[in-house]
Parts: C-alpha cells; sequence; structure tokens
C-alpha cells in the first residue's frame, strides 16, 4: 500500500523541514539528524501513521532542554493525492538568572508548552510518486492564554533527475488568525539536492530569507 516512490526515498515523508503526506510502510525505524544538533527518531506503526520523538541535543549545561512528540496520520490517497494529518506537542525546560534584592544571582528553571495541528497534501508527479509537490498548513497553540492562533504555511517539491538524485525546494511563511489578524512580509526560501536510496537519504541545501519589499510591485529582495 506504499508508492514504489515511497520506498526508495527515506526522506519522502517530509521535505526540507515540512512535513509531506507520505508515510513509511509498517514497521520502519528512521533516525534523522538536521543540522547536526537537532535529532529525531520515527516509527511507522502501520502503512498509514508513524509516531516520532526529536529532540535538541544538549551541548552545554545552559542550553535550552527541549522535546517534542508527533503524530502522523494518512487520512486519504488515491493514485496520485494523498492528505494526513500531524499533531505535535512540543515542550521545553529554559534557564533564567534571577537577582534577588541583594543582587544575589540565581538560576531558575521556567517551563513552556505548545501544540501544533496540521494537515499536509501532496500530489504524486509520476504514477510511482518518485517527485511530488506538496503544501502544508500548522497552527499553534500555546499552554497559555492567547488571543491570536499562528499559522505557518509551506509548499515544497521534490523532483527526480536520477536514480538516487533529486532537486528539493520548500518556501516557508506565516500569519496569524484572531484579535490579531497579520501576516507576514517574510518566508525562507530552502533549495538543494537529495541523495537518496530505500535505506538512507541525505539533504544537501541552502535557506535564503525572501522579504516582500512592500512597495507593491510584488519584487522580492534579499
Amino acid at each position: 500500500t506504499v508508492p514504489k516512490g515511497v520506498l526508495e526515498d527515506a526522506n519522502a515523508g517530509r521535505s526540507c523541514i515540512a512535513p509531506t503526506a507520505l508515510t513509511e510502510p509498517k514497521g520502519t525505524f528512521t533516525f534523522t539528524d538536521f543540522e547536526l544538533f537537532v535529532i529525531s527518531g520515527t516509527y511507522a506503526v502501520t502503512d498509514q501513521i508513524s509516531i516520532g520523538l526529536t529532540t535538541l541535543l544538549p551541548l552545554t549545561s545552559d542550553m535550552p532542554k527541549v522535546g517534542a512528540f508527533n503524530l502522523k496520520a494518512q487520512v486519504f490517497k488515491s493514485d496520485r493525492v494523498y492528505l494526513a494529518g500531524q499533531v505535535v506537542l512540543m515542550g521545553g525546560l529554559f534557564q533564567n538568572t534571577v537577582y534577588d534584592g541583594m543582587g544575589n544571582a540565581s538560576e531558575e528553571n521556567e517551563g513552556t508548552g505548545a501544540l501544533v495541528l496540521g494537515g499536509a497534501a501532496t500530489y504524486c508527479i509520476d504514477v510511482d510518486c518518485h517527485s511530488t509537490l506538496s503544501g502544508y498548513l500548522g497552527a499553534g497553540f500555546a499552554r497559555e492564554d492567547q488571543s491570536a492562533v499562528p499559522l505557518l504555511a509551506s509548499v515544497n517539491t521534490a523532483i527526480r533527475v536520477g536514480k538516487h538524485v533529486k532537486l528539493i525546494g520548500e518556501f516557508d511563511t506565516g500569519f496569524s488568525d484572531g484579535e490579531i489578524d497579520a501576516a507576514a512580509d517574510a518566508g525562507l526560501l530552502w533549495y538543494g539536492v537529495r541523495f537518496t536510496s530505500s535505506m538512507i537519504g541525505v539533504d544537501l541545501g541552502f535557506l535564503k530569507p525572501i522579504v516582500f519589499d512592500g512597495s507593491g510591485d510584488g519584487g522580492f529582495g534579499d
């Protein structure tokens, strides 16, 4: 029940940072290292459901301790179109320095948490789903009261140019909905090359901030 293109691409379940609607076959365990210090592991409970844990390696004692649990479920599939929902529960423990009335410093730990609910859609450009076009929309909910809901929107693609090589690209931006309605005037553009197989996938790429110039002519600048 898993497309051939997914079986032959260890990174098919995600783009640069955003998820796709594709899921690994039942029993698959995946380990991912992103930018050296962010690691995650996932396990495919079924062909359509996977669970995972992500954390930032605490290299020093004063680094924040953060982690996330995610659940991804594919809810619809056809010959070319796949839809999936994702739940991410994030938490963190941060160390703050506080001073008393005498100026003495002490360390206090402060915790925070957030819930991200999102959905992804993937269109397979070819029959075997080696090349894809995906979109993702996620909403964040903080543990504290919030007057607006931040949302992340992403579009991404992976184009197969060789048996083990793909060109990848992704654009991410954000906006908010609620008492404060606003849209970001900027985004992040990711682009690069994916070297992949059924067991190992390596994404090498670049990140470029894109800022809308605000002049009304639709131009973009550095």
